[in-house]
């Protein structure tokens, strides 16, 4: 790219993933297009068929990104490397050049390296996407897995070994997405696609105190009475989705785990709280999750406390407040948080259109808060805006890394991949009261 901007590509560059070039058989198992197409088929292919001049296609291109998983100045080192080591032999030891060279061919008539995957793997990348013109290189590749899981479920991979020792397990397998060609090939796609890594926006502390200001308003100026229900659930269950996420920082998908029962078994006494010996007020509510966490086993609760009243004036107790007593009024004690009209859990898309309205009314009626140029359906997203601009905001106020991990804690069990954490995700509202100070540091630096 130069200095305007302006992304600048030479002649080669332009044609990269178009060509093979001397020397990649030597760094890549190489059969031509014909032979691939017999190995999957087990015939030639046809002419006028359609579906076989596509399945050539794509035969061709996925040769080509196992090619060009190499970049040019490697297949040319490792070429003069041949040669010189070949002319050494010959002239030198007497070896013929086909002593020195292995056989690279022929291969057995079968689909060895995964080339069936690959070419529909080529052809998955050209559907449409759901940001971009084209499906990212991450949902190409599920293909194999999902590959690679039937195989492991079939006869073939029943016949593969394991070997096992501790609770560590390495497998011995023939399934050929395995394989050093489907590797190289798997790479050289990546290469030839890219990623379009797309963060959403994150809504800063000016924003959020003005999205719950027009939810407030909203919330009042609808009659409790009459027909008016509806949009009064409408203005709650978004105000609610908004303010949680923001004060605790949580991801989009995460929010819908609050519980009804568990957020409404320590509210009274917990907003009742009071000041401690040292003067410092532990009025909190309680937001309680609840799920299957990766790592764990069962269904499991886990508690998080916001102040009453953040630093930046939000409130996130009045609206979990008028949620408990939403469903008390209706006489529902149990379940989701925020559910959907047949009582299922919802998901954070349930509430994007609320929460994204009020946001436009803010960037017309106040543009000094939020710019008019930018694109709010396509910046800000409901799965990390909310808890980007909570991780800004801790940085902003200079919360220490402990007091941030700590509210973030039960995500070390996604990181561990499975593997034993220092802490259970199950945890007694009783233990959370020991630490309730430090755990409130979070909410009230929002």
């Amino acid at each position: 790219m130069d200095l305007d901007g302006l992304v600048v590509e030479s002649a080669a560059e332009e044609n990269r993933f178009r060509y093979g070039r001397a020397g990649d058989n030597f760094m890549t198992m190489f059969q031509c297009d014909l032979c691939h197409f017999r190995n999957i088929q087990k015939r030639d292919p046809v002419g006028e068929n359609g579906l076989d001049r596509c399945a050539m296609r794509n035969i061709r291109r996925a040769n080509m990104d196992a090619l060009w998983s190499r970049e040019p100045s490697t297949v040319r080192a490792n070429l003069a490397m041949v040669r010189k080591m070949c002319d050494y032999g010959e002239s030198r030891l007497g070896f013929d050049s086909e002593v020195m060279v292995p056989a690279m061919g022929p291969f057995a008539v079968q689909d060895d390296c995964g080339m069936r995957v690959a070419a529909v793997s080529t052809e998955r990348s050209l559907d449409k996407g759901v940001n971009e013109k084209t499906v990212q290189h991450g949902t190409v590749r599920k293909f194999r897995s999902a590959f690679s899981n039937m195989w492991h479920a079939s006869v073939e991979g029943g016949l593969d070994a394991v070997a096992v020792r501790d609770t560590s397990k390495l497998i011995q397998t023939s399934c050929p997405t395995f394989g050093e060609w489907y590797e190289r090939f798997g790479l050289g796609l990546h290469k030839r696609m890219g990623d379009k890594v797309r963060q959403d926006r994150a809504i800063s502390v000016e924003q959020m105190k003005a999205l719950m200001e027009e939810f407030e308003k909203d919330w009042t100026a609808l009659a409790p009475e009459g027909n008016q229900d509806g949009e009064r659930e409408k203005v709650l269950f978004g105000a609610l989705f908004a303010v949680v996420a923001w004060v605790v920082a949580l991801r989009g998908e995460e929010v819908p785990l609050m519980d009804l029962a568990g957020s409404r078994k320590h509210f009274s006494s917990a907003v009742l709280t009071g000041l401690n010996e040292d003067g410092v007020d532990l009025s909190h509510a309680v937001i309680a999750l609840l799920g299957r966490f990766k790592g764990e086993t069962g269904e499991k609760y886990h508690y998080m406390v916001t102040v009453l009243k953040t630093k930046s004036g939000i409130e996130p107790a009045k609206w979990i407040g008028r949620m408990l007593k939403w469903y008390k009024d209706r006489g529902v004690k149990n379940g989701p948080v925020f559910r959907k009209k047949n009582g299922k859990p919802g998901k954070a898309k349930d509430y994007e259109r609320e929460i994204f309205e009020r946001l436009e009314r803010i960037q017309k009626e106040q543009p000094k808060i939020l710019d008019p140029s930018i694109d709010i359906m396509e910046e800000f997203g409901m799965s990390r805006s909310f808890r980007r601009g909570s991780d800004s905001r801790a940085y902003t106020e200079k919360l220490g890394v402990q007091i941030i991990n700590l509210n973030n804690r039960w995500r070390k069990v996604e990181a561990a991949k499975g593997k034993s954490v220092s802490f259970q995700m199950y945890e007694h509202y009783a233990d959370i009261s020991l630490l309730l100070s430090a755990f409130l540091e979070y909410s009230r630096a929002m």
